[in-house]
Order: C-alpha cells, then sequence, then structure tokens
C-alpha cells in the first residue's frame, strides 16, 4: 500500500533510524499530508526536527500530536523535551506532569521532570524525581547521571561519586567521551612496566583543576602520561 499514510510513517521511522534524516522528514510529511488527523506521524516529524536542533518548529508539530491524541505519552514527553530546551520551562513542566498522569510507572518523564525542576532551581524536589525514576527502572544511568550532576551542583561530591560513574552508560555521553578499553586503575602501585595514562575527559577547566593532583601519585606511579588541551602544554609540562 504505497499510498498508505502509516507506511509512510513506518518508512520514516526506519529512515531516521538509519541516519537518513532528510529522506525521513520527507516521508513523514507524506504521511501527514495523505492523513491530516495522524497523531504519531505529527510526533514523529516534531522529535525528528527537535534532534535536528529546530526546537520551536518541533513544539509546533507535537502540539498538535498531543491536540489530536492527548493520551500520547511520546507525544506529551517530546513536547516537554521541546519546552525545556526552548526556555519555556513552565510549560514543559505541564505537559511532563500530564504524561504522569496518565502513567505514574514512566521513568523518562521522571527523569524529564527532575532536569526542569533542576533548571527551575527546585533542586529538592528535582532529586525526589529523579530518585522516583530510579526507584521504577534502578538500571536508568541517564536518571543516576543526571541525579549527581544535581549533587554536585550543590556540593555533595560524596553522594554524587556513585552515580557520576554511570555516565560512561549515557548515549549523548558516549558520543562525546570515548574512554579506552583499558582497565581503571585502583590505585594500587603499579611496577615499572606498567604506565599510567590520565585522559582529558573534560575541558580546560577541568583540566587545570585535577591536574594538581598528580602531584599526590607521582611516588607511586612509575611511568604518567597524561593527556591535555595543546594550550595547556606549556604550563604543565
Amino acid at each position: 500500500q504505497p499510498g498508505s499514510a502509516q507506511v509512510k510513517n513506518d518508512l520514516g521511522l526506519v529512515l531516521a533510524q538509519l541516519g537518513q534524516i532528510a529522506p525521513a522528514e520527507q516521508a513523514y510529511r507524506q504521511a501527514i499530508s495523505l492523513q491530516a488527523d495522524f497523531s504519531s506521524a505529527y510526533n514523529n516529524l516534531g522529535d525528528l526536527l527537535f534532534r535536528q536542533g529546530h526546537p520551536f518548529q518541533a513544539a509546533r508539530l507535537l502540539e498538535k500530536a498531543v491536540e489530536l491524541n492527548p493520551q500520547s505519552l511520546s507525544a506529551l514527553k517530546n513536547l516537554a523535551e521541546c519546552h525545556r530546551v526552548s526556555g519555556a520551562l513552565s510549560e514543559g513542566l505541564k505537559s511532563v506532569d500530564k504524561a504522569l498522569t496518565l502513567q505514574a510507572g514512566f521513568p523518562n518523564a521522571h527523569n524529564l521532570k527532575g532536569l526542569i525542576l533542576q533548571d527551575l532551581g527546585d533542586f529538592y524536589h528535582a532529586e525526589s524525581a529523579f530518585d522516583q525514576a530510579i526507584k521504577i527502572q534502578p538500571d536508568y544511568p541517564e536518571a543516576r547521571f543526571n541525579r549527581s550532576l544535581l549533587r554536585l551542583q550543590q556540593e555533595q561530591i560524596d553522594t554524587a561519586k556513585q552515580d557520576y560513574q554511570q555516565r560512561f552508560s549515557v548515549n549523548s555521553y558516549q558520543k562525546c567521551y570515548s574512554p579506552f578499553s583499558l582497565p581503571y586503575w585502583d590505585g594500587s602501585p603499579l611496577d615499572q612496566s606498567q604506565p599510567l595514562y590520565i585522559w582529558s575527559e573534560g575541558g580546560i577547566g577541568d583540566d587545570i583543576f585535577f591536574s594538581r593532583m598528580v602531584s599526590h601519585i607521582v611516588d607511586r606511579v612509575p611511568i604518567i602520561i597524561f593527556e591535555c588541551d595543546d594550550r595547556l602544554e606549556a604550563i604543565l609540562c
């Protein structure tokens, strides 16, 4: 059924997964032209545009998706994300609360609510939202990582440590940072043939801040390879 709106929508989903963004957008728009009240196509097109950095265009499409299907958890959550990115935090909170009214056990929505509340400066209820997401789905790295950042923001370093290790399981973080497939150092002495590689995970500020700690390990590690930004080489060496 080449003229079916559902077929065009499904084609868009497949193309989007393959990274073929323009053909995916075209397929979603064709689905909408064939069926003007197709909520899922509006939702998928809105989400696609949002992921491409067009939150305002995406919001209009997602609002239409919610108008056509007020029970769509996906559309409500996607709309809340758009509102958050565009700075409409109160609207984002309303959308995510509507999603949670429909399904209280929606971990992604609790996590998103935590981010919005954090942006609003309500740290107490933000942490409660992250806690709830983790309670529903204990193996939820994004929620654990977000909770760790919230705690670090409040200088609660000791309680943030364990959750912070979850950052390497977060897809968006993996795209920016690629930890080596080498064993992590546990702090025990190394023999003369074992170098320690200290890699630059953050930016220049982190390089400068953490470089001062290298002096505390030089007696226990025979060879240290310290990665840093090129602009800091003369200073740190």
